[in-house]
């Protein structure tokens, strides 16, 4: 047994490592193995090393290797010690788990996209009664001139705003939402007694609230699209209509 004085606490965001694993000096740890046995002999299985923002892990594999391969044969390693070394990313060393969650994503993607073709339909529906109840007003727009293809941007350009606003009010939701998940979610255990978030289940201690601006970038412009293309049905039914129909009885 070796006692030790607890210098300071350190979170990595990995509730599986945080809630198990001390950071101890080296030479105090390998005498946990109550043996003199060299350094490469000791409670030393795994190596950890941090690189610096804006290196690519990938390309740094084969240059520790190499400083590896001299660090061994400089301290007189065996052979098989040289060469023993399994070399990984983090990613790479999570792959499965990784794969798994990439699943569970694209399965939500489609989730949500079954749900928001829905609302096209319902722009759909929206234009369609739109333009029925308003036939009036545009016999009286193409009597004074406007063609039937100004009529139809009208009401395609009419989608499209809504599309617009209605993005740009959910993005500025959507951000407010997820940079303060984590404080949502403690609101809701205090007032409610509901826990949402486990870390012991999804392994980090904190929901993730990192904003994807390439993600945000397509739903976006699908949201924009999906109100154009709902309105387009509607816009060539108006773009249709015969003033002299409408107006005869009027």
């Amino acid at each position: 047994t070796l006692k030790f004085r607890i210098a300071d606490i350190v979170f990595t965001g990995m509730y599986l490592r945080d809630s198990k694993d001390v950071y101890l000096p080296i030479e105090q740890a390998q005498q946990l193995t109550e043996t003199d046995s060299p350094l490469w002999m000791g409670p030393h299985e795994v190596v950890q090393i941090k690189l610096s923002e804006g290196i690519e892990p990938m390309r740094m594999l084969e240059p520790v290797r190499e400083l590896w391969e001299e660090f061994a044969r400089e301290q007189g390693l065996p052979e098989y010690s040289v060469s023993k070394p399994i070399l990984d990313t983090s990613k790479g060393m999570q792959v499965r788990f990784i794969a798994e969650l990439k699943k569970q994503m694209a399965v939500l993607i489609l989730i949500f996209g079954t749900v928001c073709s829905a609302v096209v339909v319902l722009i759909f529906c929206i234009f369609y009664m739109l333009v029925m109840t308003k036939q009036k007003d545009v016999a009286i727009i193409k009597s004074c001139g406007a063609t039937s293809g100004t009529v139809a941007c009208i009401f395609v350009g009419f989608g499209g705003c809504v599309g617009i606003i209605g993005s740009a009010v959910g993005t500025v939701l959507g951000y407010i939402v997820i940079r303060n998940i984590n404080t949502i979610e403690q609101w809701i255990r205090i007032i409610f007694g509901l826990k949402l978030w486990k870390s012991s289940v999804y392994v980090f201690e904190k929901i993730p609230n990192q904003l994807n601006l390439s993600a945000s970038g397509w739903i976006i412009l699908f949201a924009v699209l999906a109100a154009t293309i709902g309105a387009f049905i509607p816009a060539i039914v108006a773009a249709k209509t015969q003033p002299v129909q409408i107006l005869r009885y009027e």
